[in-house]
């Protein structure tokens, strides 16, 4: 099959590498996979690494000319499923118009409305429209389902496929070098426990509340913060950090590609989150054997599913969050039993289960649309649309002309509109 996926952006956050996973793993299967990204960045590294097709196509911003490009796109690869992600339906209404393939989207986050993605309930009538473009809606758990059920897309075209994550494994005899040296270059002593969150420093990531969740904490001058990722609420997290004078306790490190050896560096996660789909940095904590602290949200507690290798405290809640911490912190005996609990979990989020769950997926699709292209050509006595407008089987010379959907040109069209109006205003019939 010839794949097409869509990432809404070029940096490698967790939807980014949900893809950039899906399009190897499809590759290592034989299918042709290709990516299209907005602009450059980690993302196009990468895939280029990988081998993997990628176009570098200015699709956001304007609406009407990103969809003029991405019906370019699409036409020209004539692809078997055009797959888009993260809300970014205006492929699949560029694969619909230019009818050519099966449309899937991967929706990563359950709260829409949240978000403000689409302009949220003010264009429900274009959700509504853009999710009829879609073949398939696929979420990572059953709260996105659920959400995705509640803004009226049918439920027969939702599937709930796990993530799968691939993390670096650093043997067991290495990790206590990389751990000191990680520690060294972030400037933190060998003998502090340390509190990690690793996010896209955005509202929806709840990470204020962490900040004062260590305000909280002043009591324990051997625990220290670090916070990794960037993005645009950094600024109002240095204002807060700073207001709370914490600048030497909670670290802000910026983006770091490092993300196997930075987890070693940590003793705890934090995840205070205020929503989410299905985070991937909670699994590969769990793989990486770290405890986590993180909200009581539906899609996190499933994902853990009850396997005690988190603590799970409400969000918005600073107080509960830097108790839990605490529990942590004096408790290492129990930190190790929720790393061991951690680790036996992470075994349910394969990236090749994950990969052969979504093929399956395209190739019944793909099946439908054979059948029911294959239907339409017998009702056309073994012609598609497309020859018999050009073969002149209908014997009509002056017929109006057709194109492969069945529809009149519009040029005749409203040429003809018009004869009809001249005739009915003159009485003829």
């Amino acid at each position: 099959m010839k794949i097409l996926l869509l990432s809404p952006q070029a940096a490698l956050f967790g939807t980014e590498k949900h893809v950039l996973a899906l399009a190897a793993g499809l590759r290592r299967l034989g299918d042709q996979a290709e990516v299209v990204v907005p602009c450059r960045g980690e993302l196009v590294d990468k895939l280029s690494e990988a081998g993997i097709p990628v176009h570098v196509t200015r699709w956001r911003g304007s609406r009407v000319i990103g969809l003029a490009r991405l019906m370019r796109l699409v036409y020209v690869g004539r692809y078997d499923i055009v797959h888009t992600h993260a809300y970014s339906r205006l492929p699949c209404l560029a694969a619909r118009l230019v009818r050519t393939g099966r449309t899937v989207e991967t929706r990563h986050v359950a709260a829409l409305k949240e978000t403000g993605l689409h302009g949220a309930s003010r264009l429900r009538w274009l959700d509504r429209l853009l999710d009829r473009c879609c073949d398939a809606v696929i979420g990572g758990s059953t709260e996105v389902r659920d959400e995705a059920i509640r803004r009226d897309v049918p439920p027969e075209k939702i599937h709930v496929i796990r993530y799968g994550v691939s993390l670096p494994q650093i043997p067991q005899d290495a990790r206590i070098a990389v751990r000191q040296a990680v520690r060294i270059g972030l400037g933190l002593e060998e003998a502090c426990v340390v509190v990690g969150a690793v996010a896209r420093l955005s509202e929806q990531k709840g990470l204020s509340f962490l900040i004062r969740a260590a305000a909280l904490l002043q009591d324990r001058p051997s625990v220290r913060f670090a916070i990794v990722g960037d993005g645009d609420q950094r600024g109002k997290l240095e204002e807060l950090r700073r207001e709370l004078r914490l600048e030497r306790k909670v670290l802000l490190c910026g983006y770091r590609r490092d993300l196997a050896e930075l987890l070693c560096a940590f003793d705890i996660l934090a995840i205070p989150s205020l929503f989410e789909g299905m985070p991937l940095i909670l699994p590969e904590a769990m793989a990486s054997g770290l405890p986590v602290v993180a909200s009581s949200l539906d899609s996190l507690r499933e994902a853990e599913g009850k396997s005690g290798a988190a603590v799970f405290v409400p969000p918005r809640n600073a107080h509960a969050l830097a108790a839990s911490l605490r529990e942590l912190i004096d408790d290492p005996e129990r930190r190790r039993e929720m790393a061991a609990a951690g680790r036996a979990r992470s075994g349910c989020f394969r990236v090749d289960a994950m990969v052969e769950e979504i093929r399956r997926l395209y190739r019944g699709l793909a099946e439908r649309r054979e059948i029911r292209t294959m239907g339409r050509d017998k009702s056309n006595g073994g012609c598609s649309p497309r020859q018999e407008a050009l073969s002149g089987l209908r014997g009509s010379s002056n017929r109006r002309a057709r194109d492969p959907g069945g529809r009149e040109d519009p040029q005749e069209r409203l040429a003809r509109q018009r004869s009809e109006g001249e005739g009915f205003r003159r009485g003829v019939p």
